[in-house]
């Protein structure tokens, strides 16, 4: 008959016919309608929630793996529209990119009635993607079902990726880095060794003796070794940071080739293995950099030797064809590990990585090979057939047109040292011992006079006071850098045609350009190459107008023709100065007359010179005039034909100072004090 309401309660009513009379029955299903109505509204919420959450939920049957619904999300995120999906299983809309693990979810899923992992999914729209999955299982209608809730990690998953890599890398760079340093360590320490037990004979041996000798050969050959690791280093630095310069020029390589083979092979000999070079009979032209192609091919050929023992054979071949040339160096040594192969170009990367390290080195020979073969447009490639099978290295560059030119020498080469100019030199410098070597080196093989200054500030006053030819000049002064010393004396006219070299630790590319845009005419890295030093004093232009004085005009007394030689040499600089440094250039000159004369008269007074007054009164006397000449020069204006005249007249009254008065001061001092002419300050 129905349902009825009454108040809150809910009957069913049903009605019995027994014979005429009817029975109505009322049944109080308040309760149940009561549950049925909280189910519906359950039912709502549920559904509400399901289609408006955020994740991507999917609604599957437990038992077959039916899809029931699913929601927006799911739809975005899979591709696939809500129509096509309900009625199939994951395996039917083809997204399971693992069957086997979306299986397990299931089992676990009826076992625990929850699970919770993380699943690879291939969607329609995106690809694989990985997702985090939260699913339980619920009841409705009698049946169970499994309640996925997705959230795309993907993203998040390849950040994590990202920083483990990172930190794998980072992990790698610090094995690597600490591993470098123990390496370093140990290469700096294996030929200081030998130089401190070489330095403790030569202390105790007689310098003529054998002993002696051969420590200086040892210490010649250890302090080479040293100079090799810093190049490397520094060169492997410039590689790195793109700052490596070439010096491209046309050139026959199987020529370069064959004089880098003639300068290693006595490695070879003493380590007794035969070296072996097979040449084309026809020159072969490339572009490159002459010495960094040499240190490809002595690279190659210093590592053939560290790892082929004696009594083996390293051969080095040249060829050419299809615009390819190949350097060739191929060893029956010791070989390389399979799992080396891929790294051995790496900075750092050694196959020797043992404890006793026969082999030596900082294992950037290799990096440094690639690194100047790829920036002449080549490749290096190495083959091994394993251990104990030997090596096989091949250098690939392109080839070019001959060339007719004569190749150029090297560049860099200093000219050899003229010996006939003796020039004065000042050394600013802040270690006392490296100071010193250098300076006695100047002074023993080119005969130079040497002043020595500790500090940039020093430096200036030394400059003003010995007005030097040349000028050495460390960058990492105390108190003001060797960049300020070069600004400040480029800006005055302390020394207005000396020659500014740069001799430091700083040594890359940028600290070179530097150095120049500081004022300095070259950039020596330490440890400074003698011979090139002292072609660079030599060939100081301020050392040929600056020479020792003239036979004809020298009084025999050191010190005084030496600053004789100073003024002649600031009045040839003079007439070359600059406009903007001429007045910088007259009271340099003129502070300096005064500072000569005052040295003078101090040295009458001394040895009570009985022409003193006279003298005296012939500098003041030339003060005067150099003071009109200024004057006048301010005046009228400063021309080249005025400050010739002005050194003229100048240089001129030296000689003349020279001849008639001078000369009599130094044959007095002679005749009071026996040997005095040949001493100096």
């Amino acid at each position: 008959m129905g349902e009825v309401s009454a108040g809150s309660s809910v009957f069913s009513l049903s009605a019995v016919t027994v014979g005429s009379e009817v029975s109505i029955y009322a049944h109080d299903i308040t309760l149940r309608v009561n549950a049925e109505r909280a189910l519906r509204d359950s039912e709502h919420r549920f559904y509400t929630v399901f289609h408006q959450s955020p994740f991507a939920n999917g609604f599957t049957n437990l038992s077959d793996g039916t899809f029931a619904d699913v929601n927006d999300e799911w739809v975005d995120l899979f591709g696939i529209p809500r129509l096509e999906a309900v009625g199939k299983t994951s395996l039917q809309l083809g997204i399971m990119a693992d069957p086997e693990k979306h299986a397990r979810l299931y089992e676990e899923a009826r076992a625990r009635g929850s699970v919770h992992v993380e699943m690879s999914y291939i969607t329609r729209t995106r690809g694989i993607r990985i997702v985090q999955l939260k699913a339980h299982t619920v009841t409705m209608g009698g049946e169970q079902y499994l309640l996925g809730a997705l959230q795309d990690i993907t993203e998040q998953k390849r950040a994590e990726e990202s920083l483990r890599q990172a930190n794998e890398r980072l992990r790698e760079s610090d094995r690597r880095k600490d591993e470098f340093l123990g390496m370093l360590s140990h290469e700096l320490r294996n030929p200081l060794a030998p130089i401190r037990s070489s330095v403790r004979i030569l202390d105790r041996a007689d310098p003529a003796s054998d002993q002696a000798k051969h420590a200086l050969t040892i210490i010649a050959r250890q302090v080479d070794h040293l100079a090799r690791l810093v190049d490397d280093l520094l060169d492997a630095k410039r590689i790195s940071t793109g700052k490596l310069r070439l010096d491209m020029a046309p050139l026959d390589l199987k020529q370069a080739v064959r004089e880098t083979f003639e300068d290693i092979r006595p490695v070879f000999m003493n380590r007794a293995v035969s070296l072996d070079l097979n040449l084309p009979e026809q020159a072969v032209w490339v572009n490159g950099d002459r010495t960094r192609l040499a240190q490809v091919v002595g690279n190659l050929l210093q590592n053939a030797a560290k790892f082929t023992d004696a009594g083996r054979h390293v051969s080095v071949t040249v060829e050419s064809g299809g615009g390819q040339a190949s350097i060739r160096v191929q060893d029956d040594g010791i070989g390389i590990p399979p799992e080396m192969v891929g790294a051995l170009f790496e900075p750092f990367v050694q196959a020797d990585r043992t404890l006793h390290r026969t082999t030596g080195g900082l294992g950037l020979g290799l990096s440094l090979v690639r690194g100047i073969t790829e920036l002449h447009g080549g490749a290096v490639a190495v083959r091994s057939g394993g251990v104990g099978k030997g090596a096989e290295f091949v250098v690939t560059l392109p080839t070019t047109e001959p060339t007719t030119e004569p190749v150029a020498a090297t560049k860099g080469q200093a000219p050899a040292p003229q010996t006939g100019a003796k020039c004065r030199v000042l050394i600013i410098e802040d270690n006392v011992d490296g100071a010193e070597s250098l300076g006695e080196l100047i002074r023993m093989v080119g005969g130079h006079e040497v002043h020595l200054a500790r500090d940039g500030s020093a430096g200036i006053a030394a400059a003003h006071q010995h007005a030097p030819d040349v000028i050495l000049c460390d960058i990492g002064l105390p108190v003001m850098d060797g960049y300020e010393v070069a600004r400040r004396i480029r800006a005055s006219a302390v020394a207005p045609g000396a020659r500014l070299i740069a001799i430091s630790g700083y040594a890359l590319a940028e600290d070179i350009d530097r150095a120049v845009r500081a004022g300095f005419d070259y950039h020596i890295a330490k440890p400074p190459d003698i011979d090139r030093v002292l072609a660079l004093v030599a060939e100081a232009p301020s050392c040929r107008t600056c020479a020792p004085v003239p036979d004809g005009i020298a009084t025999g007394h050191h010190e005084v023709d030496s600053q004789h030689a100073s003024l002649l040499g600031a009045l040839a600089r003079l007439r070359a100065a600059k406009a903007e440094a001429v007045w910088e250039s007259l009271r340099f000159l003129q502070q300096y007359t005064e500072s000569h004369f005052q040295y003078e008269e101090a040295l009458m007074e001394d040895v009570g010179y009985p022409d003193f007054a006279a003298h005296k009164q012939r500098h003041e006397d030339f003060l005067r005039q150099m003071n009109a000449l200024q004057e006048g020069l301010e005046r009228d204006g400063a021309t080249r034909e005025s400050l010739g005249t002005l050194a003229d007249t100048v240089g001129a009254w030296v000689v003349e100072h020279v001849l008639d008065r001078d000369r009599h001061l130094a044959e007095f001092i002679r005749s009071q004090v026996p040997g005095q002419a040949s001493n100096s300050l």
